[in-house]
């Protein structure tokens, strides 16, 4: 990680692979993208809020971006997998362990998101 902070044109794939933790501490990468930019110029949406109500959340995004409103007519996922459902030992860890991480993130953005209730969902990637 030090070297990729160094060096901007350097690529690991073992990061890119096995960084699992440290990718997921979403506190600090928002951090600096609010040091680097500000507040007004970052805008962090929940991809659950953007499964459940895709219109609002686009509409919200559009206004962030200072974008002339447009309604698209379907919302199709991209990304789409299932999963089974996670170990309760593994999740009960998982949350803890990112716990910290996390409420940076809340505190920083001023709203809280509710990821536990993603268990067992459909998990999807906003691109």
């Amino acid at each position: 990680e030090d070297r990729l902070r160094a060096d901007p044109g350097y690529y690991s794939m073992a990061h890119q692979t096995f960084s699992y933790i440290s990718r997921g501490e979403y506190g600090p990468q928002v951090a600096r993208w609010v040091e680097r930019f500000g507040t007004e110029r970052v805008l962090v949406v929940q991809s659950e809020r953007l499964w459940d109500d895709p219109e609002r959340t686009y509409a919200r995004v559009l206004h962030f971006l200072d974008l002339e409103a447009h309604e698209l007519r379907i919302f199709r996922p991209h990304n789409q997998g299932r999963y089974a459902p996670m170990d309760g030992r593994t999740r009960a860890a998982l949350e803890a362990r990112f716990a910290p991480s996390n409420e940076d993130l809340f505190a920083l953005l001023g709203e809280r998101f509710a990821w536990p209730k993603a268990a067992g969902r459909v998990a999807a990637a906003a691109g």
